[in-house]
């Protein structure tokens, strides 16, 4: 569920970087794209290694937890190192890469095993939701370039790359991961949208 919601919002923010930026600070700080960019690789999968934590918590490991934290902390600073050489671009790109890849599968490995828990199950769980981000981001690349090559307004195509992005993610959610809409989604919307969506599903099935 948190992967659900969190991860292709950050997806997101990556595709449309460079409108997301233009309308909130205006055309002036249009060099931050990039930035912004590299940091929400972070975010994609930063919601995830979140859990982590809940899964040190739950099984009483707090010690190696801690040891956890300080190998990230160590990986972090040597990327930092790399990266302010590179001024401000170069900084956001070695925290993007490290903390949204490099030292993702492997905190998640060591807290299932400190949980005692199978990582591939964890994998079945969201990787429905990853394969959905990616349709996600082929699509709205596909519309960012149809539109750009169209000449239209960039506030429209903002608007355009949205829309899309939200339809195909959801599209490819209800293809991919419907017991998860089902199972987890559902249950946690007000009742007059669930009771409208079971309408919707009955009368299509008609």
């Amino acid at each position: 569920m948190v992967a659900f919601v969190g991860c292709p919002m950050a997806a997101g923010l990556a595709l449309v970087a460079p409108e997301a930026v233009r309308l909130v600070y205006g055309e002036k700080w249009l060099p931050v794209v990039p930035i912004l960019a590299w940091l929400s690789l972070a975010g994609v999968t930063q919601p995830i290694y979140n859990t982590t934590g809940w899964l040190f918590t739950a099984a009483g490991k707090a010690k190696l937890y801690l040891w956890l934290t300080v190998v990230n902390a160590v990986a972090l600073t040597a990327a930092f190192y790399w990266g302010v050489q590179r001024g401000a671009v170069g900084v956001a790109m070695a925290y993007g890469v490290t903390m949204g890849l490099v030292l993702l599968v492997p905190a998640l490995w060591i807290a299932h095993r400190a949980a005692d828990l199978g990582l591939a199950k964890t994998w079945r769980a969201i990787a429905p939701v990853c394969y959905s981000i990616l349709i996600m981001g082929v699509c709205v690349l596909i519309a960012d370039r149809v539109f750009e090559a169209l000449n239209l307004p960039w506030l429209l195509r903002f608007v355009i790359k949205i829309t899309v992005g939200v339809l195909s993610y959801f599209c490819a959610i209800w293809i991919l991961a419907r017991p998860l809409l089902r199972d987890d989604v559902l249950p946690m919307m007000p009742e007059v949208v669930r009771s409208r969506m079971f309408a919707f599903r009955r009368s299509a099935k008609t």
